[in-house]
């Protein structure tokens, strides 16, 4: 304690004094009450108000009531007003939040012509713990950390998808900084979220992210971008600018990309421009569209890419001929994607709805038919929902049916046109326990052998690893249970 905090009791004693004997005059000194029918009930659990001896949080931070403290010598009350203004003060400068989230799931996974013991099954965990500083309402500091374990996991197996499997990783999820510029530019410097886009199965307009969204994930797990981002909001037009410096493994200043987005606010509609680029990366171009047209909302996305140095493949892939397909480049190409969805909600009471809507994907990026998918897998080319050139999704929601005011359900479907693959998943989400979040879903996948229903097959060949030949068999359902807390 310095030593200014006697001088400053000592002026402000009197002031304290004079202030609770108006409150005696206007109120009444306070007085014990031996009427149980009108005094408040004790807390269930005194510990829980951070206090050890079970006081309660108003006599921690306030002290006991006036008639308590002048039956008390000078220097005792001297001593409760100096805790009362630390304990005030420190209130004041509490400007720092700590949480997190615990995701845990547990899925089995069947396939075609499997024994049930033989399937496989994982039981992916994420814990999330962030630290929000906001020392004044013009700046804020967030960092976020992530572990995940996964206990199911060998070390070093591949997955599905040729990559390397990690039983327990911990990560950096989000690390920056915020202000403003004289009330008018908000700068975001560090590891940041940045998710843009408007459709909810594919997002072709969200440069700037490598790793796709699962559409179908209860939670997004994708981690920031590191990034620095201007946003300039003119809120009369309901607008907002932003231009981002993506660092993403630039290791010097020329491999620094960069991109501009405006989105535009007019009426019922919603228009988001966007141009990325970066060195030895294509240049990007995309339109976001949002609107309401009679009953129905509209999204579309289109997006358009030149300079594009991923390999693509054509030709036959045949192990047992040895026939593999040939690399070609399309860097002089302009690339497509673009989605389009329609969106009904319907109110069928007073204070219920059910949504429906359909989406459509065209992915010029993508494969004609799935001979090629392990020749994509093989050299970590394989993106799911990605693959094939045109695909569809549908989906039906019914928050909070009737009087279960804390379930939810959804069925959602899938198609890759392309290879004429399916799948089907059913959730349900119910609120436990005021904090828990439980989740339940299946998926049945169906169709020929494609990307949502692939199988493949390749006989013995005399090469070494191959002498006996493998088969991968075709998934066939998908039963898991999730459960979520915030922190």
């Amino acid at each position: 304690m310095s030593a200014a905090l006697p001088l400053l009791i000592g002026l402000l004693l009197p002031v304290a004094q004079a202030e609770a004997e108006r409150e005696e005059e206007l109120f009444g000194a306070p007085t014990p009450s031996n009427d149980t029918a009108t005094a408040p009930e004790p807390p269930v659990e005194p510990a829980s108000s951070g206090q050890p001896d079970g006081s309660t949080p108003e006599t921690a931070l306030f002290g006991a009531p006036a008639s308590e403290e002048t039956s008390a010598p000078a220097a005792d009350r001297s001593t409760a007003l100096e805790e009362r203004l630390s304990g005030s003060l420190d209130a004041q400068q509490d400007w720092l939040d700590l949480g997190g989230l615990l995701y845990s799931r547990l899925e089995y996974n069947a396939v075609d012509e499997m024994p049930a013991e033989k399937n496989t099954w994982h039981t992916p965990t994420l814990l999330d713990v962030y630290f929000d500083g906001r020392p004044n309402d013009r700046v804020r500091a967030y960092a976020r950390g992530r572990l995940s374990y996964d206990a199911t996991v060998r070390e070093g197996a591949l997955n599905a998808y040729g990559a390397e499997q990690v039983r327990t990783q911990v990560l950096l999820d989000q690390l920056w900084l915020k202000f403003d510029i004289l009330k008018t530019v908000f700068l975001t410097i560090g590891k940041q979220p940045i998710r843009w886009g408007s459709g909810r199965f594919w997002n072709p307009t969200d440069f700037l992210n490598r790793q796709k969204r699962d559409p179908l994930a209860i939670i997004d797990e994708r981690n920031g971008v590191s990034a620095i981002k201007l946003h300039l909001p003119l809120e009369a037009l309901g607008w907002n600018l932003y231009a981002v410096a993506n660092l993403e493994e630039a290791e010097n200043p020329k491999n620094v990309g960069g991109a501009i987005r405006a989105e535009l606010l007019g009426d019922q509609t919603e228009l988001a421009l966007t141009y990325a680029a970066r060195n030895n990366n294509p240049h990007q171009l995309g339109i976001d569209i949002s609107t309401g047209v009679w009953l129905f909302d509209l999204r579309a996305e289109l997006a358009a890419q030149k300079g594009v140095e991923t390999p693509f493949y054509r030709g036959p892939f045949d192990v047992a001929r040895l026939q593999l397909p040939r690399e070609v480049t399309r860097s002089d190409d302009w690339i497509l994607q673009g989605t389009a969805a329609l969106e009904l909600t319907a109110r069928y009471s007073d204070q219920d709805t059910v949504t429906v809507g359909v989406e459509y994907f065209y992915n010029d990026a993508g494969y004609p038919d799935a001979h090629l998918y392990p020749w994509l897998a093989l050299n970590n080319r394989f993106t799911p929902l990605y693959l094939g050139r045109h695909y569809a999704g549908g989906y039906l929601l019914l928050p909070r049916p009737g009087l279960w005011n804390n379930t939810s359900f959804t069925l959602s479907g899938l198609a890759n046109l392309s290879d004429e693959s399916y799948l089907a998943r059913f959730d349900y989400a119910v609120r436990l326990l005021t904090f828990i979040d439980l989740n339940l879903y299946a998926s049945y996948h169906f169709g020929e052998s494609g990307e949502l229903h692939y199988s493949y097959s390749l006989a013995p060949i005399p090469v070494e690893g191959l002498e006996n030949g493998f088969e991968i068999n075709a998934p066939m359902i998908d039963i898991g249970i999730a459960l979520r807390v915030a922190l």
